[in-house]
């Protein structure tokens, strides 16, 4: 696949999820491409909805040279209330600011969030104290996603740049 063709629809997608566009689900045991699936957002820190995403996005993305972290519980179930928190510094070492969560199974699914989060230990960690507003944190219910391991990546968009930290991080669905 041609990667300027790939990022250009990677681009596309994230903005159309960054402008709060919705689609509705139908009926069916897996959601298609243009059905989103359902993140009920209980804090201020997080997104709208988990969308199916273009795994492609991942591949034509560069890495961001610069450490992330996913600190939530690996273990989901639709339907709970989950907290998705970490940290994730942008390619050019500051915190990352807007971002999508990437969870990378048997299909792809994207939750749109943003640093800004308080997080003193990653500033102290990384020896620079402005870094501790690298943090995320939202509190979220998933629904309509397919049972299985998914793989968490972070993916930052900037123009038509796109920068991806893999977190080592593995999110069971039971």
């Amino acid at each position: 696949m041609n990667k300027t063709f790939a990022l250009l629809c990677t681009t596309c997608a994230i903005s159309l999820v960054a402008c709060g566009q919705t689609s509705h689900p139908t009926t069916g045991s897996s959601p298609s491409a243009s059905q989103a699936v359902t993140l009920q957002t209980m804090s201020s820190q997080g997104a709208g909805a988990a969308r199916p995403l273009d795994a492609g996005a991942i591949v034509a993305a560069k890495p961001t040279g610069q450490p992330c972290s996913f600190d939530s519980d690996p273990h989901v179930t639709p339907g709970k209330p989950q907290v998705f928190k970490g940290w994730l510094l942008g390619p050019s070492r500051k915190p990352a600011g807007a971002f999508t969560l990437v969870m990378q199974g048997s299909q792809t699914f994207g939750i749109q969030s943003t640093t800004g989060a308080t997080r003193p230990d990653v500033g102290k960690y990384l020896g620079e104290p402005a870094l501790a507003a690298a943090g995320f944190r939202f509190t979220g219910t998933l629904t309509a996603i397919p049972p299985g391991n998914y793989k968490v990546e972070l993916l930052i968009t900037r123009g038509s740049e796109a920068y991806v930290c893999d977190t080592g991080k593995v999110l069971i669905v039971d």
